[in-house]
């Protein structure tokens, strides 16, 4: 048989991988470079991303602190007003009651003057609660009872009491002082 011989020197298998071993080692080198490399960019990222999202919570976190402070200070506005506007209530409703007092007693003195004789004038008329008097000046003592009785018969009053009858003391003693008590309905 015929045995074929190679004339092309070849390297030994040795030769060959000292030879390709620098190329792989270089090779893998680069390849843990750009892993690493690629890594550390990644992690980069994340790390930006993350200091990002601290800084929108920290943003976040000052808001909340700033609007909960606004809300303290609008619940405390809140009851101050709260407090006022009871006030106001309670001022209202004495002004109610003050202002229906005065129409009862605008009614009252309307009607006193409305049933005075000519003869008669009045010096004071007062109120307290529901009675009141009324001092004056009469030229008849007739007009006296006749007011009286007026008083009495008119359905604001409950009743209607000549107290007192004086004669002048004064420049002109034809005049009687009189006080009539009265009690409102």
């Amino acid at each position: 048989m015929i045995e074929r011989i190679n004339l092309v020197p070849q390297k030994p298998y040795a030769e060959k991988v000292k030879s390709a071993l620098p190329l792989i080692l270089g090779i893998l080198v680069a390849a843990v470079l750009v892993t690493t490399f690629l890594e550390y960019r990644v992690l980069a990222y994340k790390l930006h991303k993350v200091d990002k999202q601290m800084s929108t919570f920290q943003k976040d976190k000052l808001l909340a602190d700033q609007l909960q402070i606004q809300v303290n200070s609008l619940k405390t506005t809140l009851s101050r007003l709260g407090k006022e506007e009871s006030e106001l209530h309670k001022n209202v409703a004495a002004l109610d009651i003050t202002s229906t007092n005065k129409k009862y007693f605008s009614r009252a003195l309307s009607t006193i003057a409305s049933t005075l004789p000519d003869s008669v004038k009045c010096k004071k008329i007062t109120f307290e609660n529901k009675t009141g008097q009324i001092t004056g000046v009469a030229v008849q003592y007739g007009d006296l009872p006749d007011l009286v009785t007026r008083l009495k018969n008119n359905p604001l009053f409950k009743t209607a009491a000549l107290k007192n009858v004086d004669k002048s003391t004064g420049s002109n003693k034809d005049q009687l002082l009189f006080t009539i008590n009265l009690e409102l309905q």
